[in-house]
């Protein structure tokens, strides 16, 4: 079976240069060990026209990570942040929870 990823919160309102803290967990219905990782999908990300490469999170692995808004981002761009949950298992199984960041 696959990961079950959850969030208390995945929808985000911050200003140019505020600081967001993300958080989630996972648990395996099989008790498989789990691998995470942060990730960017920079296409998803409507900043500086949906090019936002070179964006990073401040830690890749982990169940909390903060990402800082560009000073330079406008109001509506939005960002968005995967967290990305992985099993073991013979067959791995990959779930995703997804945030998303609305710039004010």
């Amino acid at each position: 079976h696959a990961p079950i990823v959850t969030a208390d919160k995945l929808d985000f309102v911050a200003k140019p240069g505020q600081k967001v803290s993300l958080s989630g967990s996972a648990k395996d219905p099989d008790g498989n060990k789990l691998v995470e990782k942060w990730w960017i999908p920079a296409f998803s990300c409507t900043y500086k026209e949906g090019i936002a490469e070179g964006l990073t999170v401040s830690s890749e692995t982990g169940w909390n990570t903060e990402f800082t808004i560009p000073a330079d981002a406008k109001a509506g761009d939005k960002f968005v942040i995967n967290l990305e949950v992985r099993d073991d298992a013979t067959r791995p199984m990959t779930r995703f929870a997804q945030y998303v960041i609305t710039v004010s």
